[in-house]
């Protein structure tokens, strides 16, 4: 990307979360529109700094820094390097530069669904001519804290390498981890821990044609496997239960950037992405009657496989009078999608019986199932856009999206207008003044297009032998495979609102927001407010017998603080503290003359409860060569927990190469009964280095 560096934010060495407008005109890619990071309100947080915290899915990383309790893997949508079709487990936290939460109802046009939040990650490429990165960490896994529960061993395994010419650079990483969530369960042996083993590979390459051309390919690769098996103790009665779910993503891109003419840019990118996922669980049950000893195995297995493709093609034209900036832009996609899903059981077995003195056994063979191939969907998006700025102080950015292709789970609106606008107040007042307090509103209609739910699941998320499956109306709908249509019963007098076909809602996002930065920007605060509709899943009971599946709206309000300070900052000492406060409140629109029961929203209590109130604060600490962490999660009248307490030393190497070890412990310190991250405990070292 261009970039010229109006820095308003300075970079913290070893104290990296940075909230507010970045002051540089490098831009924010969600992939079908760009904005400016310096008008934009964000989060930044650097990998390193969730580098030692042992983790399978980055979400847990991340609730600390962002929104707490809220802060679930279904609650983000992740954009990796500009490219929306991918999910960020396929990287190791060691190949992530930064993540930046992006607070803008612009960017949410067509990327982040239902109460989902918008986070954009940067991928780290090598600096200097060459080098090596690799980084270990093993330790215990405890499930429940008490000393009954058996402990497990949790592994974490990194290394890459880069090499820099003067046109050409190149890398390559790899990852193995595996995590563990032992399980103390009555009258049962654990044969085989509910765990799970993750193969990742990344490679870049990286092309400089010439000033004004480069050419960047990426390819990524990722073995995701989860099993477990529990044996009963019982010798009258014994029970076997075991899962095994298989997952592989395999995504290629391409991206060229260049520019054609004087002020014009052009950027073509493309992403094809192959995923597959298979799962299969088995429930074998021994049982003893009278003298004859007998068995039923229950057998389910579930498929899902998708083949992505995703272009687009990015054309902006740069013009300037004085201190106007005047950028209109044309962003235009396209996404081929194709998916294979189903699920079948089968029963066979023997099931006892005693009536009137008789014992018998009724045999049987039973099975169901419903495997469907989807038909292909064709999405296309036109995304004209104009931004209009003066100097660092105001940015307007208006434009529309047009949808006009229809597919399976398209709305039925295809125009979706955007805006966004930005403000700096103390440099209308005093343009040469150190202090910014920024202002920002932003509104846009969504179309809720994405069914990107390629994420590679976790021992938090569990063996699901029918897992949930796409987005409908932007909901997570957990019934029967796509595609699905529920129908209506044509006996009930349904309201206008629920006549055949389900007319979509329009949905909609506004946010607003302020950003104070002060002392050097060691000081800086920030507000935000953002209020969207959104889908998901409910239904309505028209009979004693009888309910049909709705996707009713849900309206939310989010309400986000941040406050940061850098307490000390000096060459020997830095200590960096940020606190957060989350509030959020979601409710559904009734339906009047039905009894209704409603899904329950991604993120957030039930409808509907008052505003409930989560966050985090986290801690930085840098003494010499001594480096400390300690992070806190709060959930008001639930639970509290410190999710990462991390000490290190490093040792400086020749050449500007370091090694550090390090001691970790994550939930250590946690209330009985907790909603934040899971109930385990890790107690890690490992060390890293670089050449």
């Amino acid at each position: 990307m261009r970039a010229r560096t109006l820095s308003l934010l300075t970079a913290l060495t070893g104290c990296t979360l940075q909230i507010s407008a970045q002051q540089d005109t490098t831009l924010l890619d969600p992939g079908y529109l760009q904005l400016k990071k310096e008008f934009t309100q964000t989060i930044t947080i650097k990998g390193s700094d969730l580098e030692q915290m042992p983790f399978a899915n980055l979400s847990e990383a991340l609730s600390a820094w962002l929104f707490g309790a809220y802060t679930q893997p279904a609650a983000l949508q992740y954009v990796v390097d500009g490219n929306p079709v991918t999910d960020i487990n396929t990287y190791s936290v060691h190949d992530i530069e930064e993540v930046v939460l992006v607070e803008n109802a612009a960017a949410l046009v067509a990327t982040a669904g239902t109460q989902q939040e918008l986070v954009l990650i940067t991928t780290y490429r090598g600096r200097g001519r060459h080098g090596i990165r690799a980084a270990a960490q093993t330790g215990l896994v405890n499930a429940t804290g008490k000393a009954s529960t058996d402990y497990r061993f949790y592994h974490d395994y990194y290394a890459t390498a880069w090499r820099n010419w003067y046109k050409v650079s190149t890398g390559i990483s790899a990852n193995w981890i595996r995590d563990v969530s032992p399980m103390s369960i009555p009258d049962r042996q654990e044969t085989t821990p509910f765990n799970l083993q993750r193969w990742r590979i990344n490679g870049y390459f990286n092309w400089q044609l010439n000033r004004k051309n480069s050419v960047d390919a990426t390819i990524h690769f990722s073995s995701n496997e989860l099993d477990y098996q529990f044996d009963s103790a019982s010798k009258a009665n014994p029970i076997s239960n075991s899962g095994a779910l298989h997952q592989q993503d395999a995504t290629f891109g391409l991206r060229w950037q260049g520019d054609w003419l004087p002020h014009l840019h052009n950027e073509l990118m493309g992403s094809y992405l192959l995923w597959r996922s298979t799962a299969l669980a088995n429930n074998i049950d021994n049982f003893v009657i009278g003298a004859n000893s007998l068995q039923s195995l229950i057998s389910g297995q579930s498929l899902r496989t998708s083949h992505h493709l995703w272009l687009r093609d990015r054309l902006s034209y740069q013009l300037g009078s004085g201190d106007w900036q005047l950028e209109p832009s044309l962003n235009l996609s396209y996404e081929h999608i194709d998916m294979l899903s189903g699920n079948e059981e089968d029963t066979v077995g023997a099931t006892p019986f005693a009536l009137g003195g008789v014992v018998g056994t009724i045999v049987g063979i039973s099975g169901e199932g419903a495997w469907q191939d989807a038909s292909p969907s064709d999405i296309v998006l036109v995304t004209p856009s104009l931004d209009l700025s003066y100097k660092k102080l105001i940015d307007l950015k208006t434009g529309l999206q047009w949808a006009p292709s229809q597919w399976e789970y398209a709305t039925a609106y295809h125009y979706f207008p955007f805006a966004s606008l930005s403000l700096d107040m103390l440099h209308i007042i005093n343009s040469a003044s150190n202090n910014r307090l920024l202002l920002f509103g932003s509104y846009a209609q969504r179309d809720v297009q994405s069914i990107n739910n390629y994420s590679l699941l976790d021992v938090s998320s569990g063996l699901n032998v029918n897992p949930a499956f796409p987005y409908y109306y932007g909901a997570v709908y957990t019934g029967p495979p796509a595609p699905y249509r529920p129908t209506l019963d044509s006996t009930f007098t349904y309201p206008a609102e629920f006549t055949p076909g389900y007319p979509s809602p329009r949905f909609w996002v506004w946010t607003a927001g302020v950003s104070f930065s002060a002392w050097k920007d060691r000081l800086q605060a920030q507000y935000y407010i953002e209020r969207r509709n959104f889908s998901t899943s409910g239904y309505v009971v028209t009979s004693v017998t009888d309910s049909v599946p709705v996707f009713p709206q849900w309206h939310s309000t989010l309400q986000h603080a941040v406050i940061r300070a850098t307490l000390i900052d000096n060459p020997s000492v830095r200590w960096m503290s940020s606190l957060n406060l989350t509030l959020l409140r979601s409710r559904v629109d009734p339906i009047s003359g039905l009894r209704f029961v409603p899904g329950k929203p991604v993120i957030g209590d039930q409808s509907p409860g008052a505003y409930s109130w989560t966050g985090g604060w986290v801690n930085r600490l840098q003494a010499g060569n001594f480096t400390a962490s300690l992070d806190l999660l709060y959930h008001f009248g639930n639970s509290v927990m410190l999710p990462n307490i991390y000490a290190g030393y490093r040792l400086h190497l020749p050449h500007s190469g370091t090694l550090e070890w390090f001691l970790e412990t994550r939930g250590l310190v946690r209330s009985s009964q907790s909603d934040l991250l899971d109930q385990r405990r890790y107690y890690t070292l490992g060390g890293k280095f670089s050449l």
